[in-house]
């Protein structure tokens, strides 16, 4: 009878630092609330983390793992406005930054904010971007909060038949209403 040995002691332990590292890597993007994605532009595949699949409106196995999934989820009127971010990140080699909505299944729609990176090959082809997905659409909503109060507080200002003003320390104008601006 004749046999090997191997000692597999140190790829044992290769495995489990891999796989500690990817549990803090999932457990850091779960905190920040970002997801990351993976996009082989030569293939067409796209992965995406547990958490942009949920950020996306979906269940586990529902994302195929294509641009067509990505596609199929955006909101229309965003979809040109990221075809020619994407196009001028692969042209340019510029860093991918873009605020789009995607419709839930359920046609809830969410704010995403995507950043990415692209990678090139040795002949500085663009053959992958790799890239992080959070969700702002509490943000935005607070941001459209903000601009209705500063609005409506504008136009009561402005709709006073009285001066309205106010100075900074160095006694320069920072605000004036129109009421001021026509009589003074």
């Amino acid at each position: 009878m004749l046999g090997t040995s191997t000692d597999i002691t140190n790829r044992k332990e290769y495995e489990e630092a891999l796989r500690i590292s990817e549990e803090r890597y999932s457990l850091a993007q779960k905190a920040a609330n970002i997801g990351s994605w993976d996009w082989n532009m030569l293939t067409g595949e796209l992965s995406w983390s547990e958490l942009v699949i949920q950020m996306f409106g979906l269940k586990p196995g529902e994302f195929k793992g294509t641009m067509a999934d990505f596609w199929n989820r955006l909101h229309p009127d965003d979809i040109p406005m990221i075809e020619e971010k994407i196009k001028a990140t692969k042209e340019r080699n510029e860093n991918y930054r873009v605020e789009h909505r995607v419709i839930h299944p359920d046609g809830n729609i969410r704010w995403m904010l995507e950043t990415g990176n692209v990678f090139n090959d040795k002949d500085g082809k663009v053959y992958r971007m790799l890239g992080m997905v959070q969700d702002i659409t509490e943000h935005k909503m607070a941001d459209e909060l903000l601009r209705n109060s500063e609005a409506n507080l504008n136009s009561l200002v402005n709709n006073r038949n009285e001066a309205i003003w106010s100075i900074d320390n160095n006694h320069n104008f920072i605000f004036v209403n129109d009421f001021f601006k026509q009589n003074f």
